[in-house]
C-alpha cells in the first residue's frame, strides 16, 4: 500500500505509514481473540481482542497510533499525575519519531535523483560538472541524516528535561529514563548505524571523484571500462572505485534495517498487521 503523502510503499495492511505516520486508508486493526474462563450469556465462550502483552504493551500501542495519526493530544483519559505525564512524554517522542522521517521523505524528494542514479557511470566522470553534482547528491543526503541525529540529540534533551522537571522521586525519574532508553535502544542504534555508514559512503564518494579529478589527463573512460595511463593510478583509481561501492551498500543495508525495525514496531503495536505468510 503506496503512502498518498510520501509515496512510500508500506506492508499491507497497515493504519498508518511507517515511515510519516501518516494515516492510510481502507485499513481494518486485525484483533486478536482469547478465550475467557468465563462463558458468554448464550453460553458459549465469549471473545475478546488483547493485544500481545498484556495492559503495558496495549498502552504502548495506543500511544503509537495515537502518534502515527496526528493525535498528540487526545482527550484525556488519565486523571492528572505520572501515568499521565509519562503518556505525554512518550507519545511526544513518537509523533517526533514520524515527523522526522516525514521531513527525511521530503527533502530527500529534492535531491538530484539523476546524478545518484548514474553515480560511479562512466558518463557520472564525463567532465568536472558531472562529477561535481555527483559529490553534491550524496553530500546532500548525508546533510540530511546530519540534521536528523541533531534533531533526535535535541529530542533526547528535551525527554529528559521534561523527566528532571517532573514532580516524582528520583527512584521514579530514574526508572522511567532507564526504561524510556531501553525501549528506544534499537532505534537509537540503527539510526547511529545510518548516520556512520552514510558518513563513510559521502566520504568515499568524494574521494573517488576528487581521485578523478585530479588525474583526469591519465584516466579515460569507455562504457564500463577504465584506462588508465599508467597502472599505479589505474589501480588506485579501482580501489577507491570498490571502497565507494562497498560504502554505499552499508548504508542501503543499514537503513533497511532501520525501516525493518520501524516495521515491526508498527505491527507489534497493532498499527499493522504482519504480512501474509
Amino acid at each position: 500500500m503506496q503512502c498518498p503523502q510520501c509515496g512510500t510503499n508500506n506492508a499491507e495492511p497497515a493504519a498508518a505509514c511507517v515511515s510519516c505516520g501518516r494515516p492510510l486508508p481502507a485499513y481494518r486493526r486485525p484483533e486478536t481473540a482469547v478465550v475467557t474462563d468465563e462463558p458468554g450469556e448464550d453460553g458459549r465462550d465469549s471473545l475478546a481482542p488483547a493485544p500481545p502483552g498484556g495492559p503495558e504493551s496495549a498502552r504502548i500501542a495506543r500511544l503509537v497510533r495515537e502518534a502515527a495519526q496526528g493525535n498528540p493530544h487526545p482527550a484525556r483519559t488519565l486523571p492528572a499525575g505520572r501515568d499521565r505525564e509519562e503518556d505525554d512524554i512518550l507519545r511526544d517522542f513518537l509523533a517526533l519519531l514520524f515527523d522526522i522521517n516525514r521531513k527525511v521523505n521530503e527533502q530527500s524528494k529534492e535531491t538530484d535523483k539523476e546524478a545518484l542514479a548514474a553515480l560511479y557511470t562512466a558518463r557520472s566522470f564525463l567532465s568536472p560538472e558531472t562529477m561535481g553534482r555527483a559529490t553534491r547528491a550524496v553530500r546532500e543526503l548525508f546533510q540530511i541524516n546530519r540534521r536528523v541525529a541533531a534533531e533526535m540529540r535535541i529530542a533526547l534533551d528535551g525527554v529528559k528535561g521534561r523527566i528532571e522537571g517532573a514532580q516524582w522521586s528520583e527512584g521514579e525519574k530514574t526508572l522511567f529514563w532507564r526504561e524510556f532508553r531501553q525501549g528506544f535502544a534499537a532505534q537509537f542504534r540503527l539510526r547511529s548505524e545510518l548516520f556512520e555508514t552514510q558518513e563513510m559512503w559521502a566520504r568515499a564518494t568524494s574521494e573517488v571523484y576528487e581521485f578523478a579529478l585530479c588525474h583526469s589527463d591519465e584516466l579515460r573512460f569507455e562504457g564500463k571500462t577504465v584506462r588508465a595511463s599508467s597502472r599505479e593510478v589505474g589501480r588506485q583509481f579501482v580501489g577507491k572505485l570498490k571502497h565507494a561501492k562497498h560504502c554505499r551498500e552499508e548504508f542501503r543495508a543499514a537503513a533497511a534495517r532501520l525501516h525493518e525495525e520501524q516495521v515491526t514496531l508498527m505491527i507489534q503495536r497493532g498499527v499493522a498487521a504482519p504480512p501474509a505468510s
